[in-house]
């Protein structure tokens, strides 16, 4: 069974990314739990689940006693909005060479066999 720990406070423990997600977690004795709209971290030893992104009132799961974690991330759009949308480095690579710097995307090269008579 998730332990509850009430007010975790300043310092966020284990890993996570700040957004908002689905979770639904299957322990080793079959009980099913579905966390909407919450964030998610996690350490070496359990997942962390909160309905805040401070994680003032957190839900642990021991990674010992859980048997199935799935994350639906919500907006999974968001990432692609931001390839396109986005400016810097990382999205111009992500972007690569079909897009010209306005964003559109290029039109294709005619192939020399398609314009030989």
């Amino acid at each position: 069974m998730a332990a509850k720990d009430e007010g975790a406070g300043a310092e966020l423990p284990g890993v996570g990314d700040g957004r908002q997600k689905h979770v639904t977690v299957l322990t080793e004795s079959n009980e099913r739990v579905e966390h909407g709209d919450c964030y998610l971290r996690y350490t070496d030893d359990a997942f962390l689940v909160a309905d805040d992104p401070q994680f003032e009132d957190v839900t642990t799961y021991e990674k010992t006693e859980t048997r199935r974690l799935e994350v639906r991330q919500h907006h999974s759009t968001c990432f692609i909005t931001t390839a396109t949308a986005g400016e810097g480095p990382t999205l111009d690579e992500l972007r690569g060479s079909a897009r010209t710097p306005s964003g559109r995307r290029r039109p294709a090269a005619l192939s020399s066999a398609s314009t030989s008579g």
